[in-house]
């Protein structure tokens, strides 16, 4: 297979596969004559190329491969915001593909029966987290209110800093009369001369020494508060993660399953690609030991390409093939080994 340049007939297919799981299957893809892989591969692949003819050419666009999230989850690991969107959106497209499968034929009508739909967890997951990753206010009951409070907390303390720092008291210390945040806390931006006329608490310093960035004393509690309402929404946000988390984890065994099947059908849909684009169709399966080739090209060869035909049988089992050396010998050897190959895998070949 490596001198027929199998691996770069896989390319191809690699290439046109939407995520990881169904690019490890076609770079997994052997020949092997009776395989039921290799004919579920074809008749997949000839239901896909068939359903498009009809107007419907369905994919797994958005999908993604859950398989190292579904590991921390299933050890009872958090996932983050974006991790759990990719599961929600995971099973949305697996939702819609099963929709689009029913009206293929029968392999994929099977293939969409296969995909479990978790309508719950996607239910709970997209109330939770927007398209960004981040959790909405509706993700919990308290979440919406903490955020509030914050938001409310935040607002008087910049109120406040932002009077101090036009006020007469402080504004000819400042370097500029502007608000900003230094490890955590809301400060002013003071002139190191003159930090002694800011009473309050040294968060930084600039690296010239020019700089030092003081929250006042009389904001220290103003600061405290918004620190504590961001600790109590980091404490939810933290909760609902986790229990999310945990329904995935719940939801594993099936999440994978589905997982394989996405990767089953985007394998025949990106082989139905490759045959599209490159002109490669079906060979018939003949019941005898018959090798016979009509006008056939090598598939990895551009155009234009000087096809060969070809027959043996059990009669006649050796052919000898003479000639000056001018590349056509090789080329009739590795093609007629090649679409051998790519017939016994499930897959077309050139026409």
């Amino acid at each position: 297979l490596q001198r027929l340049e199998w691996g770069v007939v896989l390319e191809l297919i690699v290439g046109r596969c939407a995520f990881a799981p169904s690019r490890e299957a076609a770079q997994e893809m052997r020949p092997g004559r009776g395989d039921s892989a290799a004919e579920r591969r074809r008749s997949a692949t000839e239901e896909v190329i068939a359903l498009r003819r009809t107007g419907v050419d369905p994919h797994i666009g958005g999908a993604s491969d859950l398989r190292p999230a579904l590991d921390r989850a299933e050890k009872g690991g958090v996932l983050d915001g974006a991790a759990l969107y990719a599961v929600a959106e995971t099973l949305r497209v697996g939702d819609r593909l099963r929709g689009e499968l029913v009206v293929g034929g029968p392999l994929l009508q099977s293939m969409a029966g296969d995909i479990v739909p978790i309508r719950t967890l996607r239910g709970q997951l997209e109330r939770s987290l927007s398209s960004d990753g981040l959790l909405t206010d509706a993700a919990s009951p308290v979440l919406g209110g903490l955020r509030a409070h914050h938001r409310v907390a935040l607002e008087r303390l910049r109120v406040r800093l932002d009077g101090l720092a036009h006020a007469k008291e402080y504004s000819p210390y400042l370097q500029e009369p502007i608000v900003t945040v230094r490890n955590g806390r809301y400060v002013l931006p003071v002139r190191s001369e003159w930090k002694s006329r800011v009473p309050g608490i040294v968060h930084d310093a600039s690296a010239t020494g020019q700089t030092v960035w003081i929250e006042p004393i009389e904001v220290v509690e103003l600061g405290n508060a918004v620190r504590e309402a961001e600790a109590a929404v980091s404490t939810e946000e933290a909760r609902i993660l986790g229990s999310l988390s945990g329904l995935v984890g719940a939801d594993a065994p099936g999440l994978r399953t589905n997982g394989e099947h996405l990767a089953l059908f985007d394998l025949a849909r990106a082989v139905a690609d490759v045959a599209r684009d490159r002109n490669w169709v079906y060979a018939d399966v003949s019941s005898s030991d018959d090798l016979q080739l009509n006008e056939a090209r090598h598939p990895l060869l551009s155009p234009p390409v000087v096809p060969i035909s070809l027959h043996l049988d059990n009669e006649q089992r050796v052919l000898v093939i003479t000639g000056p050396n001018t590349g056509g010998k090789t080329v009739a050897l590795k093609g007629v080994g090649l679409l051998t190959a790519m017939h016994h895998a499930g897959l077309p070949i050139p026409s």
